[in-house]
């Protein structure tokens, strides 16, 4: 059995809330050598474009899907994708839901409120699309897909950007953990995992070797727009993974994981933003990108000092 994986994040910039690392895997029977076109493999279910979609889920780069704020239902796709490929039951709570991806946020009081979900859809609608999706994975694939999570909050981020002094491992530390906790759950099974690149780097080789514990990393290919790596460890089936610029472009997990990493996100802001809100009602909530959450921070600074919070728990450093 071969488990084909993408992974992604949503969240790596703002000023506020959550970076969201999010892996999907699908469980495949055979071990090929170039890993399949997942629309094409589920053309009943799924399609890549809204506009062709005809009923079926699109899932496609989050940054596609995602309504503006403001826009009516704004996460209506991204959760209708991220549910279904959750399975049944849909949760009622985004508590449930980061529970079941085994993500948590931090017992903040911005995050003390759960979610009521679904939030744009009809819960009627979205448990038929998770059993027709869960009973075609299992037609046409080894066995029904698994989303995986973890966010890290801004204090979180904070310590673990000043012991690193580098943005960028706290991402790839965050990556590494997830392909363990995949490969824990199918001990036996070949991994083949894409991850989104970020960035221009082209070399990965020592951050596996110093990430994978006696781990022998080979060197696939290295290019502007690939790298890829075979890492074999004395205890653990081999594992193959890339990193790939516009991933989700060309793979549906890794489309998924964007889909996923991207609601997660959302959810937390969601929390966020009612709370500050019920306490300043004239407050306008904020999506936490840098501009428009210095403004927010600017709005809410009387009632921060009021709570006694600490800044270094609410805003990420850099």
């Amino acid at each position: 059995m071969v488990i084909y994986a993408g992974i992604d994040e949503a969240g790596y910039g703002p000023l506020l809330g959550p970076l969201a690392i999010a892996a999907t895997a699908f469980p495949l029977h055979e071990a090929a050598s170039r890993v399949p076109d997942l629309w094409a493999r589920l053309p009943s279910i799924v399609a890549r474009e809204r506009r062709a979609a005809r009923g079926r889920i699109t899932i496609a780069d989050s940054k596609r899907l995602k309504g503006a704020r403001g826009s009516a239902r704004p996460l209506a796709a991204l959760e209708r994708g991220v549910l279904a490929f959750l399975g049944p039951p849909v949760p009622p709570t985004d508590a449930a839901l980061l529970e079941r991806v085994g993500a948590g946020l931090p017992p903040l009081p911005w995050y003390a409120d759960p979610v009521p979900l679904p939030v744009d859809g009809d819960a009627g609608l979205l448990g038929i699309d998770a059993a027709r999706t869960h009973l075609a994975c299992l037609r046409e694939l080894a066995g029904a897909p698994v989303l995986l999570a973890e966010l890290i909050d801004a204090g979180e981020f904070n310590d673990r950007v000043a012991r690193t002094d580098n943005k960028s491992e706290a991402v790839f530390a965050a990556v590494i953990r997830l392909v363990e906790r995949i490969r824990r759950r199918w001990p036996e099974a070949e991994l083949r995992i894409v991850c989104d690149r970020q960035g221009g780097r082209r070399d990965h080789r020592r951050e596996l070797a110093w990430a994978i514990e006696d781990a022998s990393i080979r060197v696939l290919s290295e290019g502007d727009r690939m790298s890829a790596y075979r890492v074999e460890t004395p205890h653990a089936c081999p594992l193959q993974i890339a990193f790939l610029t516009e991933a989700e472009d060309a793979h549906l997990p890794v489309a998924l994981a964007s889909m996923t990493a991207k609601y997660l996100r959302e959810l937390a802001m969601t929390r966020l933003n009612r709370f500050f809100t019920a306490r300043q009602p004239a407050l306008q909530p904020t999506a936490g990108y840098v501009e428009d959450g210095r403004r927010f921070l600017a709005d809410i600074t009387p009632l921060l000092r009021t709570l006694a919070v600490d800044p270094e728990v609410l805003v990420r450093s850099r």
